[in-house]
Parts: C-alpha cells; structure tokens; sequence
C-alpha cells in the first residue's frame, strides 16, 4: 500500500483532481503539506483551504493527515519537517503541485534523499493548469567513464548492439555488458527489434555528453 504526499496552497481543486484522476484503491494514507501565512489574509484562505480539504477527504472516507510546515526556517529544515512526518513510511507517491515553490523544491529534495536511501518513492510534476509533466529522475548518475562516452556518442541516434560493436571495434559481449550498466543508468533506452538489439540515448544521456565536454 502506497502513501500519496501532496502539498496544498490556496486551493483544494489540486488535490480533488489528483485523487479523482489516480484513485485511491492502493493507498494507505493521504499526507498533505501546507502552511500559515504571516498576514492575517494568506493565513485565512490557508484555514479555509484546510477545511475544504478535511471536508472533501472525510466525505471520502479517506485517510489522511494535514501536516503545517514552519517556513521561516532554512530549506533544510523544511526538508527535515518532511522527514520526520514521512519517516515511517517506505512506499510513497510525491505530488508537486500548486502551493509555493519551496515545498516542490523541499519536496523534490527529500524525494531524492529518500531514493538513495533505498525507499520506494516517486515524485510527479504537475503544471499549474493540472498539466501532467511526469515523473522526476531521482537519482543522480556517476561520472562517465571514457568507454561510456564512445558508447554514447555513437548511439545518438538508435543503433544495434552489432552496428555499436563494429563502429567501436570491441566485441558484442563487452558492448552487451556496457549496455546493460547504461541502461540500467538509464542513459540509454534499448528494445529488440525482430532479432536485434537497438538502442539509443535518452535525455539524461545527451545532458551527461554536453557536462563532459571533452574529446575522447
């Protein structure tokens, strides 16, 4: 069973459309982030905000648990407020939508911290119209080494295992074993086509090319 992590900023409509959208057969519990504004106008669409939320969630008979962050502390901090209210769970869904930008880089952040900790986690993005960008990476890739490069720069466009081995002079296995770690990276994406392995290089891929930035 999955937890559904979502922050809330002045309107519920996010949250109704995401839970309406995905369902909720699967999850365990709703956690919503949110805070209180310091002016008294921004603290009261805050509250009423809430109310709709808990109204709407209870109806649902879902539930959930609305958790109020302290903003006036460093990012870091905010990252700790998140972990110490998720600290139990290890199957989570990460929603970032509306709200302010500091809960979706507080969010995004502990998402990546979490992952490299072995929790099953997700972080999703949405538009502020509800436009779905999808799924964030979040790992951060190692360093190439120089064989990855080569690999890499003659699989711009999509090439076979046979086409990869023969421009690079190196056998099929050794390029098969390559592969696989890059793929497993998710530098490159592979498929087979009929008899054949082709593969090419994905967006992580090509950014990783311009870092390096040197001829091998």
């Amino acid at each position: 069973m999955k937890v559904l992590v979502l922050s809330l900023g002045f309107t519920v409509e996010y949250l109704v459309r995401i839970i309406s959208t995905r369902g909720t057969s699967d999850v365990e519990k709703i956690i919503i982030f949110t805070s209180f504004g310091e002016d008294p106008l921004s603290r009261k669409r805050a509250e009423d905000t809430i109310n709709y939320a808990k109204d709407y969630l209870s109806k649902a008979g879902l539930n959930y648990e609305i958790k109020a962050l302290d903003i006036s502390k460093s990012f870091l901090n905010v990252v700790l407020q998140i972990a110490e209210t998720l600290k139990k769970y290890n199957e989570m869904e990460i929603y970032i939508l509306g709200g302010m930008r500091l809960f979706a880089l507080s969010l995004y952040y502990y998402g990546l911290v979490a992952k490299s900790l072995n929790k099953n986690v997700k972080v999703i993005l949405y538009t502020e119209d509800m436009s779905l960008i999808g799924e964030l990476p979040l790992t951060i890739p190692e360093k190439l080494k120089d064989e990855e490069i080569k690999i890499l720069k003659v699989i711009e466009n999509q090439k076979s295992l046979k086409d990869i081995a023969k421009s690079l002079n190196k056998s099929i296995s050794t390029i098969s074993k390559q592969m696989d770690s890059l793929e497993e990276n998710k530098l490159v994406e592979c498929q087979k086509i009929g008899n054949l392995k082709q593969c090419k290089i994905t967006e992580l891929g090509k950014i990783l090319l311009q870092l390096e930035d040197k001829n091998v």
